[in-house]
C-alpha cells in the first residue's frame, strides 16, 4: 500500500542518516587510536634520536672488529630497553655509517637485508629528520629457539639521525627504524564491524595501504592507492560508490596526527537486509491489522444489525396482534434506546387497550342495564294483554 512505500522510504532514509553518523563516530574513534600509537612512535623515535650516548657511538668511526662488536652490543641492549613494554613494536633497526645495529623482539633475527641500498632507505636518509613510514610488507625473521626462518607483516617507520656534535642539520650519520607490527595496527579496528560484511582499509598520507581487515576482499577496485588519490581528497567524507556489482557505503576521516585515512566501507546489501526484515514485519503487522479489523468490522456489524433483526421481528409479532412482545436489552446504544422506547410503548399500548377493553365492557353493561329497565315494564303489560284477549276470546269474559 501507499503507506507502506511511505513508511519504507522513511525507514530507508533514517537507516543511511544513522548508519553514516555511527560509521562517522566509529572512524573517529579509530582515527584517534592510531593518532595514540603514531604519537608514541613518533616521540619513540625523538627519543632515540635525542640519545647523546647513542648518537656518540653512532658517529664514531671504529676500524677494531672487536671494539666494533663491543659498540653493536651496547647499541642493541639501548634499543632493546626502548622496547620494552611496546609488544606492538617487532623490531628496532639503526644503521649506522659504518655498521648496522639491530634489536627484535620475540626471540629473533632479522634476515640479511638490502635495505641500505632501497629507494626507502635514500628518502628516509634525505628526509632531513622527519619521520615517515613505508606501506605494509613482510619482514623475514628467523626465529633463534626453533631455527626455522618466518616473516612478519609490518608498518615501517624511519628517521634520519643527525650528530648532535655538530648543528643539527648538517650531518646526516643513520637511519632509524622502527618496525610496527601491522596485526596490531589491524587489531585497533579489525574486530570493529558496524554491519555483518563491513570492513576497513587505512591509507597513509601519500595514499599507500598501512592495513586492512581480514574479511576485506582480497581484489578489488574500492581500496587502493588510485582510489584513494580520487575520491579521499578532503579531511573526511561520506559517499556511495559501486565495484563488481555491489554499491558501498563509504566514510573516510583524515587521523590528526598521522594523516593517515582511515576507510569505512559498508555493503548497502547489509543495510537492506536490516530494512527488508523491517519491511516484512511492517507488512505481516498490515495483513494482522487488516485481518483485526476486518474481525471488528464483523463484529461492530453484528453488534448493531443483530439487535436491530430482533427489534424488526418484534415489530412483526406486535403487526400480528402480539402485544406482550418484548426485547431484551444488553447495552444502552442507540438500538438499545429504540429497544426500550419500543418496549416502553408496549407497555402503553397493553394499559390503552385494556382501559378502552373495561370502558367498552363498562358501556355494554350499561347498555343492557338500560334495556332491562325499558323493556322489563312493556314485557309485563303485553304478557298481561295478550292473556286478556286471549280469555276474552276464549268466552272467559271474567278474567
Amino acid at each position: 500500500t501507499t503507506m507502506n512505500i511511505l513508511v519504507y522510504q522513511s525507514y530507508y532514509r533514517t537507516s543511511e542518516q544513522r548508519l553514516q553518523k555511527m560509521s562517522e563516530e566509529v572512524v573517529k574513534v579509530i582515527a584517534s587510536n592510531f593518532d595514540i600509537i603514531f604519537n608514541e612512535v613518533n616521540s619513540l623515535s625523538l627519543d632515540i634520536f635525542a640519545n647523546r650516548d647513542l648518537n656518540e657511538i653512532i658517529a664514531e668511526e671504529i676500524s677494531d672488529p672487536v671494539m666494533q662488536y663491543s659498540k653493536r652490543q651496547e647499541i642493541e641492549n639501548k634499543l632493546g630497553q626502548y622496547m620494552n613494554n611496546r609488544s606492538y613494536i617487532q623490531s628496532i633497526r639503526l644503521y649506522g655509517k659504518y655498521f648496522d645495529c639491530y634489536s627484535v623482539q620475540n626471540g629473533s633475527i632479522i634476515s640479511p637485508d638490502n635495505f641500505r641500498n632501497s629507494e626507502w632507505y635514500e628518502k628516509a636518509y634525505s628526509s632531513g629528520g622527519k619521520l615517515i613510514n613505508s606501506d605494509s610488507y613482510k619482514q623475514p625473521h628467523t626465529n633463534w629457539f626453533s631455527d626455522s626462518d618466518e616473516s612478519v607483516m609490518i608498518i615501517s617507520f624511519a628517521r634520519a639521525i643527525k650528530e648532535l656534535r655538530i648543528s643539527i642539520g648538517k650531518d646526516t650519520i643513520g637511519v632509524l627504524v622502527i618496525d610496527v607490527r601491522e596485526d596490531f595496527l589491524r587489531s585497533l579496528f579489525g574486530n570493529i564491524n558496524i554491519s555483518e560484511n563491513s570492513f576497513s582499509v587505512i591509507y597513509d598520507d601519500k595514499g599507500g595501504i598501512i592495513s586492512k581487515s581480514d574479511n576485506a576482499p582480497q581484489k578489488s577496485g574500492i581500496y587502493s592507492k588510485s582510489f584513494a588519490s580520487e575520491y579521499l581528497q578532503n579531511d573526511k567524507g561520506y559517499f556511495t560508490i559501486k565495484d563488481r556489482g555491489e554499491t558501498y557505503y563509504i566514510t573516510y576521516m583524515t587521523a590528526g596526527t598521522s594523516k593517515w585515512k582511515l576507510v569505512s566501507y559498508i555493503p548497502k546489501q547489509d543495510m537492506l537486509i536490516d530494512i527488508r526484515t523491517i519491511y516484512q514485519n511492517i507488512i505481516i503487522f498490515t495483513l494482522i491489522s487488516i485481518f483485526v479489523s476486518f474481525l471488528l468490522s464483523i463484529l461492530m456489524s453484528l453488534s448493531i444489525s443483530t439487535p436491530i433483526k430482533k427489534l424488526l421481528k418484534a415489530i412483526d409479532r406486535v403487526r400480528g396482534g402480539d402485544f406482550n412482545s418484548r426485547i431484551e436489552v444488553k447495552k444502552i446504544d442507540e438500538v438499545g434506546i429504540i429497544s426500550e422506547e419500543f418496549n416502553d410503548m408496549l407497555d402503553d399500548i397493553n394499559d390503552l387497550v385494556k382501559e378502552n377493553y373495561l370502558v367498552r365492557l363498562k358501556e355494554q353493561e350499561t347498555q343492557i342495564n338500560s334495556l332491562q329497565a325499558q323493556i322489563n315494564p312493556h314485557f309485563l303489560y303485553n304478557t298481561l294483554d295478550t292473556i286478556g284477549w286471549q280469555a276474552t276470546l276464549a268466552g272467559y269474559e271474567h278474567i
